[in-house]
């Protein structure tokens, strides 16, 4: 959840923390970047934006009162992806070296970089404060993909190439930091633990860790890297989909709600 940090996280100490849940799932050469975004806004929306001179062309998901800013999930035209998820904020310490990089940095990660160790490198050059209030995730369609945090005065980086990765709303380098445990996040682990065929069950985990109630799960994603395809449903109701190929979507730049 990106809007309204400050008061968000408020609410969040006195609340619980609110939900987001992210995983990347990569099996036989494909791979599956997955989230539902959780709030109370009305007007979910897909942006698009194609590529011009060197930048690849990238698409956005939030909130169309907003967009193109407090992006809540992306990928471009190489694969590159993320999502971010609130966790408990720390203080940031700037290195006086670097310069300083907006919440909004990530649509230039999506202009530059092709896949996840270009971005992490990208990341590494800037000071970025937002990283003190939430972590993100990347994945490219290797099955690579990334955790960065920040706590204890420094970039943390968790990188997999195993076949999942998942976060919540707490930091996984240090968990004793608050907010966990996490119901969803021990879901997730249950999911990724069972025997059998997950890559056609990836709807049934989201619908295991969606949320109702104050800060529902307005809207959830799938994004098939190998593919290059997006699916999102709408207001967590998993039998509704909608498909869009990628490379469609990047022929023209527009701004459209997300609605079925």
């Amino acid at each position: 959840m990106k809007i309204g940090c400050t008061l968000m996280l408020l609410l969040a100490v006195t609340l619980g923390a609110y939900p987001c849940s992210i995983f990347k799932y990569a099996i036989a050469g494909r791979t599956y970047f997955c989230g539902n975004e959780d709030w109370t806004a009305l007007d979910p929306a897909i942006q698009t934006f194609r590529a011009q001179g060197k930048d690849y062309g990238f698409v956005l998901l939030g909130w169309k009162s907003f967009l193109p800013r407090y992006v809540q999930a992306g990928i471009n035209s190489k694969g590159l992806c993320f999502d971010w998820a609130a966790v408990p904020p720390q203080q940031y310490m700037r290195d006086i070296t670097k310069k300083d990089l907006t919440l909004d940095f990530t649509t230039e990660v999506l202009k530059r970089c092709a896949n996840v160790i270009e971005a992490i490198d990208y990341i590494k050059s800037y000071n970025i404060p937002h990283l003190a209030e939430e972590h993100i995730m990347f994945a490219d369609r290797t099955g690579k993909s990334c955790v960065i945090e920040y706590n204890h005065s420094q970039l943390q980086l968790t990188q997999s190439g195993s076949e999942s990765q998942f976060i919540t709303n707490f930091h996984i380098t240090d968990k004793s930091l608050g907010w966990y445990p996490c119901d969803r996040y021990a879901k997730m682990e249950a999911f990724f633990r069972e025997q059998g065929n997950k890559e056609t069950r990836l709807v049934e985990l989201l619908d295991r860790i969606h949320q109702e109630g104050q800060y529902p799960t307005v809207y959830s994603y799938i994004f098939d890297l190998s593919r290059m395809q997006i699916t999102i449903f709408h207001n967590h109701n998993y039998r509704v989909s909608r498909a869009y190929s990628l490379e469609n979507l990047l022929a023209k730049d527009m701004v459209q709600e997300i609605s079925f």
